[in-house]
C-alpha cells in the first residue's frame, strides 16, 4: 500500500505469496505431527483426529477469501484496503514466539532434550503419561 509504483508493489506481493505458502506448510505440518494417529473424533467414529484437523486447518483460508471480497466491497480505495488487510498479518507476528518447534525438526537437528521436553508437554496436554528418560529418539 505504501509502494510508489506498480513493479515494487508486485515484487512485495510475490514475496508475501511465498511467505503465505510457507506459513500454510508450517501450520499443516505441526498440526499433523502433533496429533495422534489412533484418536477418533467422538461424533465421527470413522475419522481420526489427525485427518480431521489436517483438513479443517484449511477452513480459515476459505473464510479469508470470502472476507476479502466482503472487505473490498466496503473499502473501495485499494491503498486503504491493503493497509486494513496487512493489519491482520501483523497481529499474527507475536505467535512466532509462542508456537513450539516441530519435534521432528528438533530431533533432526540433534536437540533431543528439547524434543523430549516438548513431546512430554504435548502428552501431558493430551492427558497422557509419557516417560522419555532413557529413550534415544534417533534410534
Amino acid at each position: 500500500a505504501f509502494m510508489p509504483e506498480y513493479w515494487s508493489y508486485m515484487m512485495l506481493r510475490v514475496i508475501t505469496a511465498i511467505g503465505a505458502v510457507g506459513l500454510f506448510n508450517e501450520s499443516f505440518t505441526l498440526t499433523v505431527e502433533l496429533l495422534g494417529n489412533k484418536e477418533i473424533v467422538p461424533c465421527l467414529p470413522f475419522i481420526t483426529q489427525k485427518s480431521f484437523h489436517g483438513n479443517t486447518i484449511q477452513i480459515p483460508y476459505a473464510l479469508g477469501s470470502a472476507l476479502l471480497g466482503l472487505t473490498a466491497y466496503f473499502i473501495r480505495d485499494y491503498v486503504t484496503l491493503q493497509w486494513v488487510l496487512s493489519v491482520g498479518t501483523f497481529i499474527q507476528v507475536p505467535l512466532w514466539f509462542f508456537i513450539p518447534e516441530s519435534p521432528r525438526w528438533l530431533i533432526s537437528k540433534g536437540k533431543q532434550e528439547e524434543a523430549k521436553k516438548l513431546i512430554t508437554k504435548i502428552a501431558k496436554t493430551n492427558g497422557k503419561k509419557l516417560i522419555l528418560d532413557n529413550v534415544d529418539l534417533l534410534a
